[in-house]
């Protein structure tokens, strides 16, 4: 079964507008504990994303968010895969990508929300393994006398 990102999207997408300063940009992402903003223009369209790392350590926080933006914006279908959508930040070398149902934007996934499904499955997944191993060492002639151990703290 093929997973997708959907699950990873955030939907509830926080904008900045390009005539605002890095200073806003950066409180912004603070006070959100965000690392990417999409840019809008005055008609509200999605022209750019700006990310933590091009607003911080700037010396001139006035300086407006459309001189620091970058206006390339990488996009991933709703319903692809999670390995596409690594596979897409890794040759792209971005860190978010907006997320498209059809041609609207509904949300963005990034690097962080990549790496916490994919630990999250490897638990799982490690959690499974051990509980079958378990199962099929107390369940055969040996698995009585290691229970037994185990229940007096050997």
């Amino acid at each position: 079964m093929k997973r997708t990102i959907q699950a990873l999207t955030t939907e509830e997408l926080k904008v900045v507008h390009w005539a605002e300063t890095i200073g806003e940009a950066a409180s912004r992402m603070t006070a959100g504990r965000i690392r990417h903003l999409p840019v809008v223009d005055d008609m509200q369209n999605i022209v750019g994303i700006i990310s933590e790392r091009d607003v911080r350590n700037r010396e001139d926080a006035d300086e407006l968010v459309r001189g620091r933006m970058h206006r390339e914006i990488v996009t991933v279908e709703f319903d692809a895969s999670v390995a596409t959508a690594a596979e897409k930040m890794l040759e792209e070398k971005v860190s978010s990508l907006l997320v498209l149902r059809g041609q609207f934007v509904v949300g963005i996934v990034t690097s962080d929300d990549l790496l916490r499904s994919m630990t999250q499955e490897q638990m799982s997944l490690a959690d499974n393994i051990k509980s079958k191993i378990q199962s099929r060492l107390y369940n055969s002639p040996i698995g009585a006398i290691v229970e037994q151990l185990a229940n007096v703290g050997l």
